[in-house]
């Protein structure tokens, strides 16, 4: 059965560009060799390394509470890795962090929650073509000279004295009163 670790390279309160790492350690003997190596490492060079729980969540929560992304509490500033601990190890010896960071692709649940409100973003999700952030709302039943009817007031007052007038022509020929 697999753990998960996580994993924060700085000391700095977590904000836009920061990363946590999700190190995701099984139970074979190679990993837990690698798994003690890690912890050993982080604790000498002072990264955030511990195994996950409230009390984690609790601590990402602190380090990212002035930094909230969209002013969203669902969505949080940092960027979240998911690797294995051979992967972590191997970006540890190699010093590859950088090169990890700078390829990583966000999922598309975390593009959608982190742009949902930028303008261009909701252009090229829906492939609109247009010239304003947002689109002109057309109101469907408040005004009257976009529907079709029999609505214009002088026309109607028109007729009413065009009836009048007719009902006095045929009163006064016809004698009917």
């Amino acid at each position: 059965m697999k753990e998960k670790y996580c994993l924060v390279r700085t000391d700095a309160p977590l904000g836009i560009d920061s990363f946590v790492y999700q190190v995701w350690v099984g139970s074979t003997d190679p990993e837990l060799e690698k798994l003690v190596l890690v912890q050993a490492f982080c604790k000498d060079v002072g990264w955030y390394f511990k195994k996950w729980s409230r009390t984690v969540d609790s601590a990402l929560e602190k380090r990212s509470k002035f930094s909230r992304a969209d002013g969203a509490r669902c969505v949080t500033p940092y960027r979240m890795i998911r690797i294995t601990i051979k992967e972590c190890y191997q970006h540890i010896l190699d010093d590859s962090f950088t090169t990890l960071e700078k390829n990583s692709v966000m999922t598309p649940q975390e593009t959608a929650w982190r742009f949902r409100f930028d303008p261009a973003f909701l252009l090229r999700k829906h492939a609109q073509k247009c010239n304003t952030p947002c689109p002109p709302s057309r109101r469907k039943y408040l005004s009257h000279s976009r529907e079709k009817g029999f609505y214009n007031v002088g026309l109607n007052l028109t007729l009413a004295i065009l009836l009048l007038i007719l009902d006095a022509i045929v009163t006064k020929i016809f004698g009917l009163s």
